[in-house]
């Protein structure tokens, strides 16, 4: 089984036994996609995190090779989180908003430093926080920007504590499978507000336990996070009422015992 590295496509072919990949996202120009393609033939399965990432994976193999993968080879298995039923224990607001993940380009952390510039005019009170690798390296500008930097946490307490202390969780990405940070902080009742990208409307129903974006200029993702977000803290009632629905769903589909039960069904057919 492989996943996220090109030597096991370059193996593939010496191997006399059966052999799985895992693939959680495709990126628009992604380099890997012929390699993904003549793999196809030589793989008895393909796992994928979601339909989304599946159906890209259909048109690359045809388009590569001419050839359409068997229909029943690529099966969808989400990921899974370990999920407390006690963690959403009070639906207070915290007047906190944060951007938990890497910085990188197709992340988008800087929509998220224009968004607190911007709500922090109406809304001082709001606290707006950033959290992931290569934080520290942007520092000065997420400063700068009113926004506190956590830097880079790998203390998984301490994670869940940002998580905990968290109304909104922003995803300003140009493209996802679908993020980890989305499945570790609902579960404490964080509501998600993303840019409509990748596997994310298969989990996130607008307006019921989340918020999806759909401009796609960069000005007009966050004028419409702004317009949201000074809505909803000015009716916060459905804040909480969403806050709710946001616990509940992760509970239902994102527990870990969910994604092994799947794994183990896969492994043994």
């Amino acid at each position: 089984m492989g996943c996220n590295t090109d030597y096991f496509y370059e193996i593939l072919p010496l191997l006399n036994k059966p052999a799985i990949d895992l693939i959680h996202s495709i990126a628009p120009n992604d380099t890997r996609k012929a390699m993904f393609a003549e793999a196809d033939s030589l793989l008895s399965k393909r796992i994928v995190i979601n339909n989304y990432t599946r159906n890209q994976l259909y048109e690359i193999v045809k388009t590569h090779t001419g050839n359409i993968t068997q229909q029943d080879k690529i099966h969808v298995i989400p990921n899974g989180v370990e999920i407390n039923n006690n963690y959403l224990s009070d639906n207070d607001l915290k007047y906190r908003i944060g951007f938990i993940g890497r910085w990188s380009l197709e992340k988008r952390p800087e929509l998220f430093l224009e968004l607190a510039k911007k709500l922090k005019i109406d809304f001082p009170h709001l606290e707006f926080v950033m959290a992931g690798s290569a934080m520290n390296l942007h520092d000065e500008e997420i400063t700068k920007a009113g926004v506190k930097n956590l830097g880079s946490i790998k203390d998984k307490q301490k994670l869940k504590n940002i998580y905990k202390s968290l109304d909104f969780l922003i995803i300003t990405s140009t493209y996802e499978g679908f993020p980890m940070v989305m499945m570790e902080s609902m579960p404490f009742g964080v509501i998600p507000v993303c840019t409509d990208v990748g596997g994310i409307h298969e989990h996130i129903n607008h307006e019921v336990n989340g918020f999806l974006i759909n401009e796609e200029q960069n000005k007009d993702i966050v004028l419409s996070m702004v317009n949201l977000i000074s809505y909803l803290y000015q009716n916060q009632k459905i804040i909480s009422k969403i806050s709710e629905e946001t616990a509940s769903y992760a509970s239902q589909n994102f527990d870990i015992e969910k994604f092994n039960d799947s794994y183990k069904k896969l492994l043994l057919e």
